[in-house]
């Protein structure tokens, strides 16, 4: 079977109930019917994490138990009962990087548009700063505020172009080898 994945809150706790999955190599079950997006345990496969990114802050590969219920759908799979096997190498400081990567990745988008603005290079350039510990708390402050500007700009510079999947499948690339999956 395909490896597969679950991103959970801190804590390994649920973004969906707040219930907290056991330890490896504990099992967690549900009862009734496996249907996505319904009922079931949802791991994920690896060209898909990027998709859950905003449910949770930890990383997990995952494994349906033996003899488990298993439905597919959409790149996700819902279980009756799965267990975490092991924490892969994400949190603040992974995260900060890889979107300070995606963004400058699309920057020239911006750039191109905007040739005098530089507060998304900027703000780049701090939010690498601050996850590496190189940033004082009013930088920080600053890096935030800045970030969400530079974010937006980003954002719809990479919607302008029709480039956005192949924009994708480079970010979907860079966090699978920041997670040690490729």
């Amino acid at each position: 079977m395909t490896t597969l994945y679950k991103v959970l809150m801190a804590g390994r706790r649920s973004n969906h109930d707040g219930s907290v999955w056991p330890e490896p190599p504990g099992t967690r079950r549900v009862d009734g019917e496996v249907v996505p997006c319904e009922n079931g345990l949802h791991l994920v496969e690896a060209g898909h994490i990027i998709d859950w990114l905003h449910l949770g802050t930890e990383i997990w590969e995952a494994e349906p138990a033996e003899g488990a219920t298993i439905a597919h759908a959409d790149g996700k799979v819902a279980v009756s009962e799965a267990r975490l096997v092991r924490q892969l190498p994400w949190d603040d400081r992974a995260a900060r990087l890889f979107a300070a990567d995606c963004a400058a990745h699309v920057l020239h988008l911006y750039e191109d548009r905007y040739p005098g603005d530089d507060r998304p290079r900027e703000a780049i350039e701090m939010a690498r700063k601050v996850a590496n510990g190189e940033a004082d708390d009013a930088a920080r402050s600053a890096a935030e505020s800045a970030a969400w500007s530079a974010a937006r700009s980003a954002a719809e510079s990479a919607a302008w172009s029709a480039a956005r999947s192949a924009a994708r499948e480079w970010q979907v690339e860079l966090l699978l080898r920041t997670l040690g999956i490729r």
